[in-house]
């Protein structure tokens, strides 16, 4: 049976009207546009209100461009960033070219170009084979560097290092900001007593101009090449 008042003789005619109550009296609240949703509201009279459905951020990765090393190289380099996304994402594969005997291997990375005295700065966390150890502040402190990856230590020869690193630069796009960055880093010798490494770090830099070009070198006076096949993909990430 079809009912059309009830309550205090409030009417119900409109397909998909609902009862509800304003704290004093029943109250209808009318049938709304056909995807939207009954949503709880403190400033409605029924307490209740229509709307649109909210959805969790579609997040989208664009490639933007790819820098691949088809002989050894001394730099990898994306130019003519793009503004319009939300954040950029590099992902870095990289290989020596020959073996060190020094206790570190840093690869550089180096954004707009900006290689200025105490330009770059960053704390991270190493895990280095099963110890962890304490966080440590890397501060760039001379001209003509960029900020460092820490991809090994060893007290001796070892082979050859191979590596992966994801970095992360919010807000690149925007001016008369310093750019924040984070990044991971996973990297193991191919030979000797090289140790693997984990290390996960936040840093900031001085440049302040929205990132157009983000350059990848390897250390000065460590290694001077990347070897054949290394990679810096960068991507554009959107949420929408």
């Amino acid at each position: 049976m079809a009912v059309d008042r009830i309550g205090d003789g409030i009417a119900l005619r409109s397909k998909g009207d609902i009862l509800s109550h304003d704290g004093t009296s029943a109250y209808v609240v009318q049938s709304s546009s056909s995807g939207q949703v009954l949503q709880a509201s403190s400033t409605s009279p029924s307490g209740l209100v229509w709307a649109t459905a909210s959805t969790a951020p579609v997040e989208a990765w664009v490639p933007i461009a790819v820098a691949q090393a088809t002989a050894s190289t001394t730099s990898l380099t994306i130019s003519n960033i793009p503004s319009g996304y939300d954040r950029l994402v590099g992902v870095l594969a990289l290989r020596d070219t020959v073996s060190s005997t020094y206790y570190n291997i840093n690869p550089e990375i180096i954004i707009n170009g900006n290689t200025a005295s105490a330009a770059y700065k960053n704390t991270y966390m190493r895990w280095v084979s099963s110890n962890a150890s304490l966080d440590y502040e890397n501060s760039q402190s001379s001209s003509g560097e960029g900020f460092k990856l820490s991809y090994g230590s060893s007290a001796s020869t070892f082979g050859t290092y191979f590596a992966h690193s994801i970095i992360e630069f919010p807000r690149y796009a925007e001016s008369n900001m310093n750019k924040p960055f984070g990044y991971i880093v996973s990297a193991w010798a191919s030979t000797g007593i090289g140790r693997s490494n984990l290390q996960k770090g936040y840093g900031i830099t001085t440049t302040t101009a929205a990132i157009t070009e983000i350059k990848i070198i390897p250390q000065a006076g460590i290694s001077t090449h990347f070897a054949t096949g290394s990679c810096f993909d960068l991507y554009g990430i959107k949420e929408s």
